[in-house]
C-alpha cells in the first residue's frame, strides 16, 4: 500500500495528510514489534527464574 506522491496531493491537503498519517502508522507498527519482541524477550527468561517465590 505505497502512496507515491502526485502534482496534485500538493494542491490536495488531504492526500498529504493521509501520506502523513500513514508514515505515523510506519513508525508505530514499528515500535510495536519493537516492544513485541522486547516482551517476547522476557517471556523467555521467566523459565530460567524458576517458579514464583511465595512469601
Amino acid at each position: 500500500m505505497d502512496h507515491t506522491p502526485t502534482e496534485g496531493d500538493a494542491a490536495e491537503p488531504e492526500a498529504t495528510d493521509f501520506a502523513d498519517d500513514l508514515d505515523q502508522l510506519a513508525v508505530i507498527e514499528a515500535e510495536l514489534a519493537a516492544a513485541e519482541a522486547e516482551l517476547d524477550s522476557l517471556d523467555s527468561l521467566d523459565s530460567y527464574a524458576g517458579p514464583p517465590v511465595s512469601e
